[in-house]
């Protein structure tokens, strides 16, 4: 009888222990603050909170985040809205259940002692590097044209920039103009919003199938993220200490930063774009 009870308590144990989910999380970027929520769900328990295990796999200029979402290789990866709409245009069954910027905070940083005075200047003279392929550097280029820069592909970090007063690059603007800035630079950025182009950024997608399968699941992750956001806005330590990033991004994210669920109504007005099932 004894044994009895202890085999009964040892099942017990092992099935909560088991209770957790694993699932992977693709990032399209290298381990940065803009990351900072997800990293302290982690960290900080949030993610263990909703019985998820979630394994964080960091990207890179290029990273194809949806397209493994949708290809069933990663259950949920960070895109942009942008990014789902052309997705969901190929017919690839993606859809976004979670957002972290309502302002979009990607920009073009140059070097103050170029004088520059509004966005346009920017694609007057010099280099310009952009990622190739972002929607966002078509709306530039059909907008201000680069007839009159030099651009070239952003492949990461601002060792160009840094070396060149001449030479622009895309940028988060509470990312890398920190770094120049903290090089000794006199980064200047302007941000992509205000030339008219502003997508919901940061934005977490799954596949429709899978939402359909688990929604319990994507509820779960939904509420853990915003959980992290959260918790890393209170306290970035934990999770800087584990993407090697200083405090001061933190700061610098509360301008653009809305952890929740996205406003999935008004990006089906704008796109057509279907988001999570009823059922989710």
């Amino acid at each position: 009888m004894f044994r009895s009870c202890v085999f009964a308590a040892v099942l017990a144990v092992c099935s909560i222990a088991s209770a957790s989910e694993k699932v992977t999380i693709a990032l399209n970027w290298i381990p940065e603050p803009e990351f900072g929520g997800i990293y302290a769900a982690k960290e900080q328990g949030a993610f263990e909170k909703h019985e998820l295990d979630v394994d964080i796999k960091a990207g890179g200029a290029g990273a194809p985040t949806w397209q493994r979402v949708a290809t069933g290789q990663v259950e949920f990866g960070v895109s942009s809205a942008d990014e789902v709409v052309i997705a969901r245009s190929t017919g690839a069954d993606v859809v976004a259940i979670f957002t972290i910027y309502q302002t979009c905070p990607q920009g073009i940083m140059v070097h103050a002692s170029r004088g520059m005075k509004t966005i346009d200047e920017v694609f007057k003279s010099g280099t310009l590097a952009l990622e190739i392929g972002l929607p966002y550097g078509k709306f530039l280029e059909k907008k201000y044209g680069f007839d009159g820069v030099k651009r070239v592909p952003y492949t990461g970090g601002i060792a160009n920039c840094l070396a060149d007063k001449n030479f622009a690059q895309q940028c988060f603007v509470f990312s890398e103009p920190l770094a120049a800035k903290k090089q000794g630079a006199d980064p200047q950025t302007f941000l992509i919003a205000d030339s008219g182009y502003n997508p919901y950024t940061g934005v977490v997608v799954t596949s429709g199938q899978y939402a359909k399968r688990h929604p319990k699941m994507v509820k779960a992750m939904a509420a853990a993220l915003e959980e992290g956001w959260k918790t890393y806005l209170a306290d970035a330590k934990p999770a800087n200490e584990v993407m090697g990033g200083p405090n001061e991004f933190r700061r610098a994210t509360r301008r653009f930063h809305i952890p929740h669920q996205p406003d999935v109504e008004r990006l089906q007005r704008a796109e057509h774009l279907h988001g999570i099932p009823s059922n989710v």
